[in-house]
């Protein structure tokens, strides 16, 4: 599991400063599967995510990226409940989730399901 550092909260905000370890990829996948962003195997954005490209310039998904090398990287992900903003640091990610209605409760136990404290 990846260690959560920080949680802040607000009306429409909740803002995670996570510890950056190798496992956040393949969790954040089904995160984003978890919070309606759709199929993993169906969806390049999550399949995608994380993974380096084969020779055709597709995700493989044999293989996961190393996440050392995400460094001052920004990814924006949304639906039609969520607005997520992820950014990778040199040994933390800070990862922002927005929703339109209060949903703290709903945002935090998907993000518990790979994250600690």
């Amino acid at each position: 599991m990846v260690k959560i550092f920080g949680l802040s909260k607000f009306e429409f905000h909740t803002f995670y400063e996570l510890k950056k370890e190798q496992d956040f990829l393949s969790g954040f996948r089904k995160c984003l599967v978890d919070m309606g962003f759709g199929e993993e195997k169906y969806n390049i954005e999550i399949y995608g995510f994380g993974r380096p490209n084969d020779k055709d310039a597709e995700p493989d998904t044999s293989k996961e990226e190393d996440i050392k090398d995400y460094i001052d990287k920004h990814y924006f992900f949304q639906n039609n409940e969520f607005m997520i903003d992820l950014v990778f640091g040199k040994d933390k990610i800070f990862l922002m989730v927005a929703s339109k209605k209060n949903k703290q409760q709903e945002i935090s136990k998907k993000v518990q399901k790979f994250c600690d404290f």
